[in-house]
């Protein structure tokens, strides 16, 4: 393969696979959680996570070209949490610590996209086979002070690239398995905590202004006018004409 596609590929599958992959994620979790609650967006990145991780093995070890297309499903799939993970911090943090929150998870991601590559080289090198060759070579007046003809051993140790590839295996293919682990054991505590009552104010309030919008579309008459939303409240059992309720 020519460096110039190589170069080419490099450039336009992540680019693509990951765009449309948070796309898709996002998508996803969007359309999931207003029927099954906020835990949907943490199955939606578990499942990304879970498919991503065969393509990721077939990224480093399937042969040219298939590596490449194990590279796109890798980048399309791995890349789905992002959309759902923003979204879900928007739903279960209160609007006052939004920002804060946001910013505590990019700063998350940054550090650990950082500190992968910087463990490659101690990973490559624990994993490393490095090969030692001896062979006698003659001395020229040109390349030594030695005599002419005298025999000398000469040493040359050649890397392998086994060890960047387990390197590679472990941070990466390792990575999007232990993803799977993360986002499931997620959803099964965020599913406790709803059952327990225990969920945050903000989210019951974002839950009430879905429900009440998807009434308002379901009770719209043939004429396209907006019903009274105090009947969609007493129809959702929801507070009274005098009491109001802000959303964080």
């Amino acid at each position: 393969m020519s460096a110039d596609r190589f170069e080419f590929y490099m450039l336009v599958l992540p680019l693509v696979g990951g765009s449309l992959g948070a796309i898709l994620g996002g998508a996803l979790s969007d359309r999931y959680s207003k029927t099954h609650g906020p835990g949907a967006r943490l199955l939606v990145m578990a499942g990304g996570a879970a498919l991503a991780a065969p393509f990721a093995f077939g990224l480093l070890l399937a042969p040219y070209p298939w590596c490449f297309v194990c590279m796109l499903g890798a980048y399309l799939f791995g890349e789905t949490w992002s959309g759902a993970a923003l979204a879900a911090v928007v739903d279960l943090v209160p609007g006052a610590l939004s920002a804060v929150s946001l910013a505590l998870l990019l700063a998350a991601k940054a550090l650990l996209g950082g500190a992968g590559p910087m463990a490659v080289p101690y990973l490559a090198q624990l994993y490393s086979q490095d090969h030692t060759y001896s062979f006698n070579a003659s001395n020229t007046p040109d390349a030594t002070d030695a005599a002419p003809g005298v025999q000398t051993t000469v040493s040359v140790t050649q890397a392998s690239s086994e060890g960047l590839q387990s390197a590679l295996l472990w941070l990466y293919a390792g990575g999007m398995v232990l993803s799977v682990a993360v986002f499931y054991r997620g959803y099964q505590v965020l599913a406790q905590e709803l059952q327990s009552g225990r969920h945050t104010p903000h989210f019951q309030a974002v839950m009430r202004q879905e429900g009440e919008e998807e009434e308002a579309e379901t009770l719209k008459g043939a004429d396209g006018r907006e019903p009274d939303v105090l009947l969609i409240r007493q129809h959702l059992g929801g507070r009274g004409e005098n009491e109001e309720q802000p959303l964080l």
